[in-house]
């Protein structure tokens, strides 16, 4: 609701399937689509990871997003084993980059 408040008030230039994923990243959506679907995993992979607003905090998977990406909870285990290391670094280091203070200023 609050992103398409900022979207009527011309604050947020995003196109729709951007402004729904976004909005829908903590739930999935009843049907999600691919680009929904991915930040929702996306989402939840962090917060498994430790990367959430708690480092407690455990992710939540939508039962509709996993049967939308055909994965199981197993599934995602897998990646996080695979991937966890590496998404926490890249993460981290963006994370770093964006925090930066910028070198015009």
């Amino acid at each position: 609701a609050a992103l398409e408040k900022l979207k009527q008030q011309g604050q947020v230039d995003a196109g729709e399937r951007v402004v729904q994923a976004v909005g829908n990243h903590h739930t999935g959506g009843k049907t999600p689509d691919s680009l929904s679907a991915l930040v929702h995993l996306a989402n939840n992979m962090c917060k498994d990871l430790g990367l959430g607003y708690s480092a407690k905090e455990k992710g939540v998977y939508s039962p509709a997003v996993l049967e939308a990406l055909g994965l199981s909870e197993t599934d995602v285990q897998r990646l996080q084993d695979t991937l966890g290391a590496s998404m926490t670094q890249e993460i981290g280091a963006m994370v770093d980059s964006c925090l930066a203070p910028r070198k015009d200023d």
